[in-house]
Parts: C-alpha cells; structure tokens; sequence
C-alpha cells in the first residue's frame, strides 16, 4: 500500500513536471522588464543594499524582504543572464503546483481529483506570470510559504505534535514577509477545520488565533515603516457604495472571464472606477455568490466542492481594499491576478471535481481524453501567451493595446524611451529642444519629477519659446498639485502656439482646480468659437 502511494506521489511530480516544461520550455530566454530593473539592473539594485537592511526598512517602496533577499541571492549567481532566473522559476512553480496536490490529496485522500486540480492550475495561463517574469519568484515564495504553513498544521491535525504547528506559524510569517496577500491564510486554515475537521466551533477558532497574532504584530509594524508603499484613503475618493461595489464587479467579471476564456491575460487590469451604474445584474451576482457561499456552510460539510468553491469566493476579500491602491491619485481601480494565486486553487478544485463526476456518469474513456485535449490546449494557450513576456517593449505594447489605463504599463513605455533617448545633460547632444522636451515627459510619466525638470528647463535653454517644454512643465505642476506653477507654464504654452488644444484643456482644469471658474468658462467658450461649437 505504501510503495502504490509513493509511487503515485512519484507519478504526480513526473507528470506535472512534464505538463510544466511543456508549457514554459519557451521563456527561457525571455529578457527583462519591469521591476527586473529595479531590483536586478543598474547601481541602485539588490546589490547597493545589505539583506538585514532588507528586514528592517523596505526596498523601492515594497516591504517584503524574504522575497527580496531570495531575488538578492539569485542576482549574486546569476547577474544579467536571464536564463538562470526563468529555470529557477520554473523550478518554484512546479513546487507549487506539487504542494497543491499535496494538499488537496490530504484533504481528501482522492489522487485522481487532487493530481487533476494540480494539472489545471500548472497548465492555465493565468498564473504565467510567475515564470515568465523574474521578479516574480516573490509571489511564488508567497504562496509555497502559505502552503508549507498548510501541509505543518495539517500535520499537526494528524498527530497533534506541537513542533509541526509551530512550524506552521513560522512558515506563515515568512509569507506575511514575501507578500501581504498571505494574511488571508488564518481564514483558509480557519475552513480546512470548518469542512474536513470535527471539532468545537470554540476550538477551530482557538487553533487560528496564533496566526491573528502574528498578523496584528507584523501589520502595525510594516504600516510604520517610512518610505513603505501604502494603500491610499479610499475615503479620500468621495465615492457612493454603489460606485465601489460596481467598480469591484467590474474587476471581478474580467477576472472570471480570463478563467473561463484564458486568453488576453494581464499582469494587472485596470478600471475606471464606476459611476452610478449599480446594475441589476451586479445585485443578482451578488446574491447569487453569497447564496452559493451561505450553502456552502450549511450543506458542504466533507465536501471538497464546497470547500474549493469557498475558498475561491474568500480569496476575493483582497480586492476590497487592494484594488483601490492608486485610485485617489489615478481614478482607476485595479485586479493583480496575482493575488489569487492561492485561492484560485478553489476554481480548479471545482473544475476538477466536475470532470470526475462526468467520467463517472458518461463514458470514462471519452472524459479521459477530453481531459487530456483541455490539458495540452491549456499548455498551447500558456505557450502562446509566453510570447508577449519576451522583452518589456512586447510586454509594453501588449499592455497598453489591451487597457491603456495602467500606469505600471505606461511607466514601463517611460523608462524604454528614456534608456533609448538619453544622452546626458548636454545640449550639443540633442537635434532641438522639442527631442529634449519629450525625454523630460518621459521622466515624468517614470515618477522622476527632479530629473524631468532638469531636462525640461535644458530644453528652454535651447530655445526660450520651447512650447513643448512650457507644456510638459504645465502637466508636472498640475500633476504634483503645484497649481499655480502649472497655470503659469501652459499660459506661455497657449501664448507661444495659441493652437495647443491639450494645453487649452489642461489650462480648464488647473483653472478649476484653484476655483477660477470664470477663466475656465472663458477658454471654453473661446475654444467653442475656434471650433465652431460655440453659441
């Protein structure tokens, strides 16, 4: 009985092994992009810091050292060889399909459900990111930090040997250290007792509150820690409920449909937040889930369905909060698929498990090859969707053809240009001042405001009646709410080149920006004449 196990266990590996070269044997020399370039490229990289400093304060904004220490350590192997960080991530992304397997496999002692769901979650394209990009390796450290946490308590459940719990709470703290999505676990676990263990309601509660702890300490520190990146005020946004929960359906519905039709997959996806839009057919969602959800409980004890479906639905609980990150500041709300890369191990559970009631009523042989065809057409889809990580210009362009309304995307675009254009702080170098003016707008849209300002002010030594430079200095003021700075430099703009329409527009809004309606209306209408739209 014990070597058919083990060689079961041998078989999943083998098999998911293959399903996920399959898959990614294409990225392996894929360039880099992105935040590559902050943590692995240049003189300010993981290598201009010390690793305890790494625990102590955070990292370009993010706090999330062990991460950021693993990506240290494969900078010192690996240098600018691109090669070396996709087989590592390979590497990762095969535990982690391995350590769901596992897991489901212990939950419910069925190697066909649980080899399955594993096979679905290693072949779907939406979790590519984790090979394809190479910083990346964080989120996978995340989620395997969350897992092992999960196979120690499970262990603990087992035998109820202490040193297998204490385990568990320090595999947890090390995900809370990769990534602050990994809070969600004492929720999960807090279901694991719910569904598969019988014990007093008291005492599941009991077993989940040394990780509440451990949340409560770890959340004030890293909230305290200076230069950490935050999630703004979302009361700062001035929205109705209505707003909010339609701009969450809005992301939700993209989500589930790069599930259900796994192609057009983003990094992150954008939104503008909703109007008031509350539509009928977001209540009936809503009901809908919380019905299914509420089912669940009553109805789902034992049930492996039932647990992966709730689990699915708790996974969404980031979204509430994370989504609306930049909104006060850009107006749109976001979905990072990556925050589900544990919790969408429900979906597959479920998908999984109606396969295998399908091949129970309907012919067995027919399923399993079906089964097979959807595997290699998830690997066809995940390979096809490889291509557009090969280089940031691809990603990029990608990118902003699919949602042109991320800044990550457009940031991105900022610093190619910038690497392509700039040729220093010296005038001789450059045709004229509009090509100096555009690699300032360049910096400004990379959040370099020094660096653009310095470019743009070379630009109007160039050429004092540089409209371009008056109009690029306009929208940093404005962008930086320095107002009345903004409404000097695109009044010279519209002076110098009295047909600069944006500058017109933009001039509107720093004018009501500092309360001066009549000037705003006057623009309006004298625009309104040019056009021939006025009265």
């Amino acid at each position: 009985m014990k070597k058919t196990i083990k060689n079961n266990f041998v078989f999943a590996l083998l098999g998911l092994f293959v399903l996920c070269f399959i898959a990614y044997s294409n990225t392996f020399h894929h360039g880099f992009l992105l935040d590559d370039y902050t943590y692995l490229i240049g003189e300010d990289n993981l290598l201009s810091v010390s690793t305890g400093s790494l625990f102590i304060k955070p990292f370009k904004e993010f706090f999330r050292p062990v991460g950021s220490s693993f990506l240290k350590a494969e900078l010192m192997l690996f240098g600018e060889n691109p090669v070396g960080y996709h087989v590592v991530n390979l590497i990762l992304f095969l535990a982690v399909c391995y350590l769901f397997f596992l897991i489901v496999f212990r939950l419910t002692k069925n190697f066909e459900l649980a080899f399955l769901t594993s096979c679905l979650y290693a072949v779907h394209p939406i979790h590519n990111f984790l090979v394809n990009y190479k910083s990346a390796n964080m989120l996978s450290l995340y989620v395997l930090s969350m897992q092992i946490s999960t196979i120690f308590f499970l262990k603990y459940l087992d035998n109820g040997r202490k040193k297998f719990y204490a385990l568990s709470l320090i595999f947890y703290s090390l995900s809370l250290l990769s990534h602050e999505v990994s809070a969600m676990l004492p929720v999960y676990l807090f279901f694991i007792l719910y569904f598969f263990h019988e014990c007093p309601l008291a005492q599941k509660v009991k077993r989940c509150l040394p990780y509440l702890i451990i949340l409560a300490v770890y959340l004030p520190i890293r909230m305290n820690l200076p230069e950490v990146r935050r999630i703004d005020n979302l009361f700062l946004l001035h929205i109705s409920f209505e707003e909010y929960l339609a701009s969450l359906m809005n992301l939700t519905k993209w989500y589930l449909s790069k599930l259900m039709i796994p192609k057009d997959i983003l990094f992150i996806w954008d939104e503008k937040i909703a109007g008031n839009v509350f539509q009928f057919w977001h209540f009936f969602v809503i009901v809908a889930v919380l019905s299914a959800f509420i089912y669940c409980l009553i109805k789902g004890k034992k049930d492996i369905r039932a647990f992966g479906l709730s689990i699915f639905i708790l996974g969404f609980l980031p979204m509430f909060l994370g989504s609306f990150t930049y909104a006060p500041i850009l107006h749109n709300v976001l979905l990072e698929p990556h925050w589900f890369a544990f919790s969408s191990i429900g979906f597959f559970i479920f998908m999984a498990s109606l396969f295998l009631i399908a091949g129970k009523r309907l012919n067995y042989r027919i399923v399993t090859a079906a089964i097979l065809i959807f595997l290699m057409m998830g690997a066809f889809w995940t390979r096809k969707g490889n291509t557009v990580w090969k280089d940031e210009q691809t990603i990029t362009d990608y990118w902003l053809g699919l949602n042109k309304l991320n800044g990550t995307a457009w940031v991105a675009k900022a610093k190619i240009y910038i690497r392509d254009h700039d040729q220093g702080l010296n005038k001789r170098n450059y045709n004229d001042c509009n090509e100096v003016a555009d690699l300032a707008g360049a910096y400004h849209f990379a959040w370099q405001s020094e660096a653009a300002i310095k470019y743009f002010q070379m630009a109007l030594e160039m050429n004092p009646e540089c409209g371009n430079a008056y109009y690029g200095l306009g929208m940093l003021y404005k962008d930086n709410e320095n107002y009345p700075m903004a409404e000097e430099a695109l009044k010279t703009a519209v002076t110098i080149n009295p047909q600069s329409y944006p500058a017109y527009e933009m001039l509107i809004e720093v004018y009501e920006k500092q309360g001066k309606n009549s000037e705003a209306e006057k623009i309006r209408e004298m625009m309104g004449a040019k056009t021939g739209k006025g009265n």
